[in-house]
């Protein structure tokens, strides 16, 4: 039996970032199916973009991993929403909130390997690869690692794996799923002009099309649609997809002159658990909410998880040392955790929801009342502002962060 302060199943982007941002001084054991030589290789490229809002960068930052990830990202310095069809228009830019970017867009492979790098260095980590996991409960992992069955132990136990939880199901936690019976079409385009860093999301009649800010003047498509309109696009050859994409988002870009030979598909769906914590475990990540893409929220707002988790472990919950507070008051953690973040996780569901049944209906007078609706938007700059913190994920700890940060470069 081996005992540790904290064990993490999962390394995946979640566990990974929350095992890089504890503390150095805490035992940390993470378990992975995955074989070794997984993390010590390349992250297979599977297309995706992470869209980091500010609040995520200052986050990153906080724990010291934004310094390997900033040369490979493309800032946003405006959003631009707007509906095929109609005149309304939102626009959200950085210089009207004082930031140097609203966000900032990386490949999800980028992200990895960063995180990968910085654990694989961390002493304070034990790894288990290629491991099953047998059980969980209390305080006890039963795992097979190497042909060997093993017992690890811990005061605290975070469960990272993913929307198709193991940990969720051997906990017996429920989930709610959301099939909206979508898919998305992932690939990247290249523009005539040089790259405005300006990020888009146009609401189509069948559907939405993000385009994303990238280096070397290309742009990544993101094309939520129906399942059969997306299989239709799949047939579709090179030149007669990049013409599709310039006809639904027109000319706002200029012209695309290329699209990459690479493309991804995803179903669209949500899975929210219905608890997220169970004696001493806690769910992190796609384990706890895998969200829709539309608003690109699902990792910022895991993110946001990780830094209050940590923040709360850091402090402790009756000013005893780290160790023994998660040794002897894991519960008071996990219920001080819950009080903090339900309801901006549920707020943040809950729009990411009503994106996506709002947006989704072509028929009047809704459409006119969307229109209208980006129109006053645009107009309205106290609404502006609160759309655009809560789209950079300014929450009131990273309003205290930036405090913070001011003080200490006075």
């Amino acid at each position: 039996m081996q005992h540790f302060d904290i064990i993490i199943i999962g390394a995946g982007n979640a566990g990974l970032t929350i095992a890089a941002a504890l503390p150095a001084n805490l035992q940390i054991a993470i378990i992975d199916h995955k074989p070794e030589n997984t993390f010590s290789t390349i992250p297979k490229i599977d297309g995706r973009k992470i869209a980091l809002n500010y609040g995520s960068k200052l986050i990153l930052d906080e724990f010291n991993l934004w310094p390997a990830l900033a040369p490979h990202t493309t800032p946003i310095t405006q959003v631009h929403i707007s509906q095929q069809g109609s005149f309304g228009i939102t626009r959200l830019t950085a210089e009207e909130n004082n930031t140097p970017a609203l966000g900032y867009i990386v490949a999800t492979e980028i992200l990895s390997q960063a995180l990968q790098t910085q654990t694989a260095t961390q002493k304070n980590i034990t790894w288990f690869y290629s491991t099953t996991l047998l059980n969980l409960e209390s305080t006890t992992v039963n795992v097979q690692h190497e042909d060997i069955n093993k017992t690890l132990t811990a005061k605290l136990i975070i469960a990272a794996d993913g929307a198709k939880s193991n940990c969720r199901q051997l906990l017996g936690i429920e989930c709610v799923t959301t099939d909206y019976q979508q898919n998305a079409l992932i690939t990247r385009v290249k523009l005539k002009i040089k790259n405005p860093n300006i990020a888009y999301e146009r609401f189509l009649r069948d559907g939405t099309l993000a385009l994303l800010p990238m280096q070397d003047d290309y742009y990544g498509v993101v094309w939520m649609a129906a399942t059969e309109k997306i299989a239709a696009l799949q047939k579709l050859s090179d030149n007669e997809l990049l013409a599709e994409i310039q006809k639904k988002f027109g000319y706002r870009l200029g012209r695309f002159i290329d699209i990459d030979m690479q493309r991804f598909y995803y179903p669209i769906h949500s899975i929210i658990a219905k608890t997220q914590t169970k004696d001493n475990c806690v769910l992190l990540g796609d384990s706890a909410h895998l969200l829709s893409p539309v608003a690109a929220q699902g990792f910022n707002l895991t993110l946001q998880d990780i830094y209050c988790l940590v923040g709360i472990c850091k402090s402790g919950t009756r000013n005893v040392p780290l160790q023994q507070a998660v040794e002897e008051n894991y519960e008071e953690i996990l219920e001080k955790y819950l009080v903090e973040r339900l309801s901006a996780q549920q707020q943040v569901i809950g729009n990411v929801n009503r994106l996506m049944t709002t947006f989704s209906s072509p028929h009047f007078p809704l459409a006119q009342l969307r229109s209208a609706g980006l129109t006053l938007l645009d107009l309205s700059i106290k609404n502006k502002k609160n759309i655009s913190e809560s789209f950079m994920g300014i929450t009131p700890r990273i309003q205290k962060l930036l405090r913070e940060k001011h003080v200490r470069s006075i």
